[in-house]
């Protein structure tokens, strides 16, 4: 989470400064190259802040004086870090840029620098639309007095101090204090529901630099991903076991970005259990005598079910018995004599294989036989010869 400014509101803080003169002060955000006033203080010397410039550059007020230290770059981008390190034995401050040396300046005033506001300073808040993530006050000598103001709340006014100073701050004139805490950095801003295998779906980007290296569904690589404009991008959606939710997780720009999608793959059935020994299949079942290579739960589904002028199979009633290895007459309706097909198909998702199969099932005076069997004869081989066509290898 991180604030929002509006341009009216900032946060205030108990004053803040070093024990001993030696600080770094960290702040993350985008400031939407914007000029504006970062933080600010009051010691007893006189006015302090620091205020980020276009030019680009960041101003350094102490004391009643000035200064100033160049960026390399423009600073005002997404999750950009800007870090002022100062040691009172040298005089020196310096200013990082995502962790980057920048440059120093001698400025040894700036030993009893103070911050009791950040988000702006001294009737100036930051723009509307500029977004702070996390405020850091370090006390090199004094753990005790150091700060971390990570801003991760969802509402309120209070800005909690994670540091073990404990000094929250206050959330003040916003118009609305709630609606200031926001997701920020890289985030994904919409994503397409997957109701199958193959699908093609989108999901748009937000906060990134660069176009995304990679992504994943429940661990899983959904290979090319392909640039359609306006921070949209597609993928071909891989087959993994039927959870219902998914996590999408997107590379991008060295972090990553998450969000949970409703998934479903076209394995609409269930085999829980299985035996694990051969004698235990029923040499009259649908599965008979194969395990598909596996001992864990399995998915399977219907794609093109028997001739119902010959049988018709009760597959609710067989999936809820995990009847795939079972005898398949416990669970058909006879009709005429005859011959039919039906095609099958398995997706085990611990080996991340998908086969599709046909049995023949012959009605002969009220019996119902499947044919074929016997093709395997060793229960736990690896499935992928002569009977199957595996897919999604």
């Amino acid at each position: 989470m991180s604030v929002q400014f509006d341009g009216s509101g900032t946060i205030q803080i108990p004053e803040w400064v070093s024990t001993s003169g030696n600080f770094n002060i960290i702040i993350s955000g985008n400031f939407n190259n914007e000029a504006q006033r970062i933080f600010g203080g009051n010691d007893v010397d006189g006015i302090d802040w620091a205020a980020l410039q276009t030019n680009p550059r960041v101003q350094i007020r102490s004391d009643g004086g000035y200064t100033y230290l160049n960026f390399l770059a423009a600073p005002f981008a997404v999750d950009v870090e800007v870090e002022l390190r100062f040691r009172s034995s040298t005089g020196l401050l310096e200013l990082f840029r995502d962790g980057v040396s920048q440059g120093s300046v001698s400025l040894p005033s700036l030993s009893d620098y103070s911050i009791n506001e950040f988000g702006g300073a001294y009737n100036l808040p930051m723009p509307s639309g500029s977004v702070i993530s996390r405020l850091q006050l370090v006390d090199i000598d004094s753990a005790a007095n150091s700060r971390d103001y990570q801003l991760n709340s969802t509402s309120g006014t209070v800005a909690v101090d994670s540091g073990m100073a404990g000094q929250n701050g206050t959330l003040v004139n916003f118009t609305d204090a709630n609606s200031a805490w926001i997701t920020s950095g890289h985030t994904i801003t919409a994503a397409d529901d997957i109701t199958s295998e193959g699908q093609t779906a989108t999901f748009t980007l937000s906060g990134n630099s660069a176009a995304p290296e990679s992504a994943t569904l429940n661990g899983t690589d959904v290979g090319t991903l392909t640039d359609q404009g306006s921070g949209v991008y597609s993928y071909t959606a891989p087959l993994i076991a039927d959870d219902d939710t998914a996590d999408l997780v997107v590379s991008v720009d060295g972090t990553t970005a998450g969000a949970t999608i409703a998934y479903a793959n076209s394995y609409d059935r269930d085999q829980l259990t299985h035996p694990a020994t051969e004698a235990e299949y029923s040499e009259n079942s649908l599965s008979y005598p194969n395990a598909y290579a596996t001992t864990q739960p399995y998915e399977w589904k219907v794609i093109a079910d028997a001739n119902a002028s010959v049988v018709t199979i009760n597959w609710n009633a067989l999936e809820a018995d995990d009847g795939f290895h079972k005898n398949v007459a416990s669970y058909a309706t006879p009709v005429a004599n005859g011959v039919t097909t039906v095609t099958l198909g398995v997706f085990v998702p611990e080996t991340g294989q998908a086969y599709q199969f046909d049995r023949t099932i012959t009605v002969s005076d009220g019996s119902v036989v499947v044919e074929g069997e016997g093709l395997w004869s060793e229960l736990f081989r690896d499935p992928t010869e002569e009977l199957f066509t595996e897919l999604f290898r």
